[in-house]
């Protein structure tokens, strides 16, 4: 499972080019945190919306103007979501979807709550927020089991634990991302990669 990271500018300059990461550390650009930098770079690269934390749309849209050059690049922009609530994350879906897809980037669906009662919409990848107690329900684990065996590019949010990046990675999700990584990248990062194997993936393939 590969681990998005965003910030860390410097550590990340460090540990990307090291073989041993190859495949298994990208970046993730936040409103808050752009990532240009890391456009000459062969990782994975994605981006965020801040929404978890406190949705800013002005920030967002600038994100993607200034993103825009390195748009094919990105294997996803997160559509606006509203955490913990399904139905208000679909309703900000069909709004913000057309414009992040008309300014040129893959779109990401953001789960929430009981979306599995709802219908999922169709997105090119599908990022877990959700709840702690609904991310550890059966009806979730359902849902993602379906979204890998499509082969769908599956995004874990607040992944900061050895035993959440196995559980996620059990399951055949493609990437995850968590603060403790990005605040403290010099500490944790590398420290997780020496105690995961990581699943090689052929990233290519994901967007047939």
């Amino acid at each position: 499972m590969i681990l998005l990271i965003s910030g860390a500018t410097v550590v990340l300059r460090g540990i990307i080019p090291r073989t041993e990461a190859c495949g298994r550390v990208g970046v993730l650009a936040t409103p808050r945190a752009p990532a240009l930098w890391a456009r000459d770079l062969n990782v994975p690269m994605a981006a965020d919306n801040d929404a978890f934390r406190a949705w800013n749309e002005r920030r967002f849209l600038r994100m993607l103007d200034t993103h825009r050059p390195i748009a094919s690049r990105m294997a996803w922009v997160a559509v606006r979501d509203v955490p913990g609530n399904a139905k208000a994350t679909l309703e900000q879906w069909f709004i913000w979807a057309p414009i992040v897809r008309e300014s040129g980037y893959r779109v990401a669906f953001v789960i929430q709550d009981g979306i599995e009662n709802i219908g999922l919409p169709a997105a090119d990848a599908y990022f877990i927020g959700g709840t702690d107690r609904y991310r550890s329900s059966g009806a979730l684990r359902t849902l993602v089991q379906q979204l890998v065996d499509n082969r769908c590019w599956v995004h874990v949010g607040r992944v900061n634990s050895l035993t959440r990046y196995r559980y996620w990675d059990s399951l055949g999700c493609t990437s995850c991302d968590g603060t403790q990584h990005s605040r403290w990248a010099d500490k944790y990062v590398l420290w997780m990669l020496r105690r995961t194997q990581g699943r090689q993936l052929a990233l290519e393939t994901l967007f047939d």
